[in-house]
């Protein structure tokens, strides 16, 4: 068997918002991204930490990824640890979008889990959830330039509304990534977290204080359970375009 290694990435994650939302719901269901904005001025936002795990139905080793993400789920708040599947068409779950989430970050093999869009851990010895404690433990609170909170998200519909506010003086987003992961929880007892659709928009946004609002839909099948959906919002800053 193959140990776990640590590569770097080629992409940061800027902010994440997230909201597990059975029901037509604010953000607020996750207080840690609801929160009210301080008083005093920040220029920066503590920032939640997203696992992205490529993966596929036939994999054999897939599984201890999935186990070992759920160790690190029992450790951190939803809304300080999200992690979203994205499943290989060659198997089931997987989709156009998963696939072109997979190639975007170059993965080759499986299990491969991208934390926070920069580190990948490679391997199958890791249903401990050792390999991706210590990662997401460095990750965690790292200071943002933004805040993204989902403020509304009806899961019947798919539609989606969420806010990024600039809290940096001096960061600028120049037409980044701004992606929406709809995401379904316990198709059984073994397939979570599951990215069912994304969508991909792009963000620019400058000055302190300043806020940009964006609206979407998912495409939602009836088969899908609303109450098992969910959704999360991220800005990612691909380093190949960026000196930053």
């Amino acid at each position: 068997m193959k140990s776990p290694r640590l590569v770097s990435g080629l992409v940061a994650l800027l902010g994440i918002g997230a909201g597990v939302l059975a029901a037509p719901a604010l953000a607020a269901d996750c207080p840690e991204l609801a929160a009210a904005a301080p008083a005093t001025a920040l220029d920066a936002y503590p920032k939640t930490t997203l696992a992205e795990d490529a993966t596929a139905t036939w994999c054999g080793y897939c599984p201890d990824a999935y186990a070992g993400l759920e160790v690190v789920h029992s450790a951190y708040d939803y809304g300080t640890f999200v992690s979203a599947r994205y499943y290989d068409p060659s198997g089931q779950y997987g989709s156009s979008e998963t696939a072109a989430a997979i190639a975007y970050y170059q993965v080759f093999a499986f299990p491969t889990v991208i934390f926070n869009g920069r580190a990948k851990v490679v391997g199958d010895i890791i249903a401990s959830g050792a390999s991706y404690l210590p990662v997401v433990e460095a990750a965690s609170f790292q200071p943002a330039p933004i805040r993204i909170e989902i403020d509304s998200f009806d899961p019947a519909s798919g539609d989606i509304v969420a806010t990024v506010t600039m809290y940096s003086e001096t960061e600028a987003l120049a037409n980044d990534h701004l992606r929406f992961l709809l995401l379904e929880d316990d198709l059984d007892t073994e397939h979570t977290h599951v990215t069912r659709d994304i969508i991909n928009d792009t963000v620019s946004l400058s000055g302190a204080g300043n806020t940009v609002v964006f609206t979407a839909s998912f495409d939602v099948d009836p088969g899908w359970n609303p109450a098992n959906l969910h959704a999360v919002v991220f800005v990612q800053r691909d380093r190949r375009r960026s000196s930053r």
